[in-house]
């Protein structure tokens, strides 16, 4: 899944036909309006402790669908569980 051309940076690798590159953004499980950098400490928590379970629903959910399988998670190494997720 991708959101639309706007601000895309695969959008030009996309249309070229050569490559088939979809992606999807994930929630972090705040309200948008929740001001990150002045509730440092409970954004971290929540990125530490929940985030991965947002994570987790979304890969389950896009195998459940007919479309080619997902074959590739990027995360930064500093979420641990990513290769716990993939292992699945």
């Amino acid at each position: 899944a991708h959101n639309g051309d706007a601000g895309d940076i695969f959008s030009a690798a996309r249309s070229s036909g050569k490559l088939d590159i979809r992606y999807t953004t994930v929630t972090d499980g705040f309200p948008l309006d929740f001001d990150r950098s002045l509730n440092h400490d409970q954004f971290f928590e929540g990125i530490l402790h929940v985030f991965s379970a947002h994570v987790d629903d979304l890969i389950a959910k896009l195998s459940r669908r007919d479309d080619p399988p997902v074959t590739c998670l990027i995360a930064d190494t500093f979420y641990v569980w990513s290769s716990m997720i993939c292992d699945k």
